[in-house]
């Protein structure tokens, strides 16, 4: 399959690669986002990885299908249970969304990040809750709000602080400059779980921090309905 083609070793050097050598040039040399792709190999994926290149080919276009066609694309790098995959392919996944004010393209990746985001591993959960964050506060329409509360849902139902505590911030943040007063009440519906945890340790704190978002959230809504709900 397109993303299984290529073997990234651990270490400085690559003992074999199954494709002919790449020799760097200024078009295939052009350096990643500051937090993505950052691996001890990260020339090596940065002139050969397929992964890359459809990464590359998104940010390069302003069409959205094309955009879109690149998330689909990602779905399976992303779906790896290999860190060293699947965290490049979420901040991938983050950068073509943010790279275009299209809310379909942002839509499909909040949907593309569905897998991360219910990992058993709470470091990926984190970097995906991460994405999520990144993709909601750089939406300047409406209709993205709704879709990432509902994307951080299992991270804010889990029984891991490690992956509620930042989800609980991450929803603020989604909905605290949207005015969208729909998902501002998912967010203080979905919130209303973390009011309930009784984890022994850190379960107070994150009691706490719930509290603290629906305040946020009352008091960042213009929608009346929605304060009275926060309170």
């Amino acid at each position: 399959s397109l993303f299984t083609s290529v073997t990234v070793h651990a270490g400085p050097r690559i003992a074999r690669r199954s494709s002919p050598t790449i020799r760097p040039s200024p078009s295939n040399t052009a350096r990643c986002g500051p937090s993505s792709f950052n691996t001890g190999n990260d020339a090596f994926i940065r002139l050969t990885s397929p992964m890359y290149r459809v990464r590359s080919i998104a940010l390069a276009s302003n069409d959205a299908d094309v955009k879109i066609a690149s998330l689909d694309l990602l779905r399976e790098p992303v779906g790896s249970a290999s860190d060293h995959i699947r965290m490049p392919a979420v901040y991938a996944i983050a950068e073509v969304a943010n790279s275009t004010d299209d809310p379909r393209v942002k839509v499909r990746a909040l949907g593309t990040l569905a897998e991360p985001l219910q990992a058993s591993q709470v470091p990926i959960r984190d970097v995906a809750i991460d994405a999520v964050n990144s993709i909601a506060r750089s939406a300047k329409g409406a209709g993205i709000a709704s879709p990432a509360v509902r994307a951080l849902a299992p991270a804010i139902r889990s029984g891991n602080n490690g992956v509620r505590i930042p989800a609980i911030n991450a929803v603020v943040r989604a909905v605290e400059d949207s005015q969208d007063g729909s998902a501002q009440q998912e967010a203080l519906d979905l919130l209303t779980a973390a009011l309930d945890s009784t984890g022994a340790i850190g379960g107070m704190e994150v009691r706490m921090m719930a509290v603290t978002a629906m305040e946020k959230v009352g008091l960042a809504t213009t929608d009346v309905s929605t304060k009275a709900k926060a309170m």
